[in-house]
């Protein structure tokens, strides 16, 4: 009698406790209306080049809406919003505004009222720290018989973003054989560091790095520095621009196994399309101008066209040029691949 007495104090003492912690799950739930009236309840995960991702638990997968598409959010938790005039607000409430078209933004002791059209970026800052990278691996293969020609190809990215600074990386890499050639290797890589402060303004740290066979170079590092501004802002498009100072130096494969070091100036544009559903564009032009080698001037063009397909899968058609007024003897000026690969992206 007693144990049956305790079993049902335990189970009266664990129907509370879950009641609870359901109610406590339920107060943290986010509601999302839509423009048609349709009400979705669940997590508010981030909005991404003017995309919703929201989880709910009725759901296996996340649900992806256009931001355009919503007319009201409510939510008790703290975000990170980024308006396009640049102004990043952090540790922030979403709150109805006073009509539909408005969004209250409480930070602290500060209000601030937002359509949905200003607000170009929105994470859930209590999510843990790997909730904020997105990584992106694809791979491509292609073969000719004829001359069997066999090229593998790798294409990746990385990005993350908090509260002040964001954070990029890629690296790519072709590797070809064929008859009476042999194999060749191109690849190339780099990481780009910002940190935003007012004004559409951010603090650039970058480092660029390159091994190609047709131009002679067993590396070119160039690492530089600089300031940035957004010149277009908003939730299906950016463009920006950057001005600054690289170090570069290269490692070349001639005979004489030249080395060379020589400071420049850069100057950078990026442009990132995310008008439709399923397809973005990002591209980044980055001009090197000499100042220890008079004369010389360098071009690095990179291009990413991306259709996204179910379960995160995707295609890309990649583009990446580089060009060099002054190569090396025995080196071409200008060296370009075209990569088709399929992707997967982890979010």
């Amino acid at each position: 009698m007693k144990w049956n007495k305790g079993f049902k104090y335990l189970y009266i003492y664990l129907v509370i406790l879950l009641s609870l912690l359901s109610n406590y799950a339920f107060s943290q739930n986010d509601t999302l209306i839509l423009n048609n009236e349709d009400r979705i309840v669940g997590e508010i995960k981030n909005m991404i080049k003017g995309v919703l991702t929201v989880k709910t638990p009725y759901s296996d997968k996340d649900f992806k809406i256009e931001w355009l598409n919503t007319k009201l959010l409510k939510s008790d938790r703290n975000f990170l919003v980024v308006l396009s005039n640049g102004k990043r607000i952090k540790s922030a409430k979403i709150l109805p505004g006073k009509n539909q078209e408005q969004l209250l933004i409480k930070e602290k002791d500060k209000e601030i009222i937002a359509t949905v059209k200003e607000i170009v970026f929105i994470e859930s800052i209590d999510d843990h720290f790997l909730s904020r990278f997105t990584v992106s691996l694809s791979v491509g293969y292609n073969f000719t018989k004829s001359n069997n020609l066999s090229q593998f190809t790798i294409r990746s990215n990385v990005n993350y973003t908090s509260d002040d600074i964001g954070f990029t990386g890629a690296f790519n890499s072709v590797l070809s054989s064929q008859d009476n050639v042999g194999y060749t290797r191109r690849t190339d890589a780099n990481a780009g560091f910002r940190y935003y402060i007012k004004n559409k303004k951010f603090i650039i740290l970058s480092s660029d790095f390159l091994s190609n066979e047709d131009q002679l170079l067993n590396l070119r590092a160039t690492i530089g520095s600089g300031l940035g501004k957004y010149l277009i802002l908003n939730n299906k498009e950016y463009l920006t621009g950057g001005l600054g100072l690289a170090w570069n130096n290269e490692k070349f494969r001639d005979t004489l196994q030249t080395n060379n070091n020589s400071l420049e100036t850069f100057a950078s544009f990026e442009l990132n399309l995310f008008k439709h559903k399923n397809i973005s564009l990002l591209t980044k032009l980055t001009t090197y101008l000499s100042v220890t080698e008079w004369k010389r001037v360098r071009a690095d063009f990179n291009m990413d066209l991306k259709y996204e397909l179910p379960l995160d899968l995707f295609i890309k058609l990649g583009f990446t040029n580089n060009f060099d007024n002054e190569p090396i003897s025995g080196a071409v000026k200008n060296d370009f691949i075209f990569q088709t690969v399929f992707g997967w992206e982890f979010k």
